[in-house]
């Protein structure tokens, strides 16, 4: 099973929800969040940033821009310690009232990526 961990504002540049990380670094630009809440996002952002592999391959295409695809990520669910991280991130979201919807699926489209915590979609 995949996650994906969506807001509900679109993400002007791909016209989808912006996913959990893309919240979570606006959140930090809105400066509304205690000291504290500040250290602690920007402590799982960077924990993110240290054992999340940073994906290799955003399109299907060879020569196709990162910029103009509209490709999503998917957590795997038994990326137990990932999902754990994701977890939290989603509290400090929500105690900051920001929605975060789970989505779920089996096949949310073609693989372009993959890695032990994630894939990277182009969606059906």
């Amino acid at each position: 099973m995949f996650l994906r961990f969506i807001g509900t504002e679109i993400d002007l540049r791909t016209g989808k929800p912006k996913g959990i990380f893309t919240l979570a670094y606006d959140l930090i630009e809105t400066n509304h969040l205690t000291v504290y809440e500040e250290e602690l996002l920007k402590s799982l952002l960077k924990w993110f940033s240290g054992h999340l592999p940073i994906p290799n391959k955003f399109s299907k295409n060879k020569n196709s821009s990162h910029k103009n695809n509209i490709t999503t990520a998917w957590f795997k669910d038994s990326a137990q310690e990932v999902m754990k991280k994701i977890w939290e991130l989603k509290q400090i979201l929500e105690s900051n009232e920001i929605n975060v919807e789970i989505v779920r699926s089996e096949k949310p489209g073609y693989v372009i990526y993959e890695d032990d915590f994630q894939i990277i979609v182009d969606p059906f």
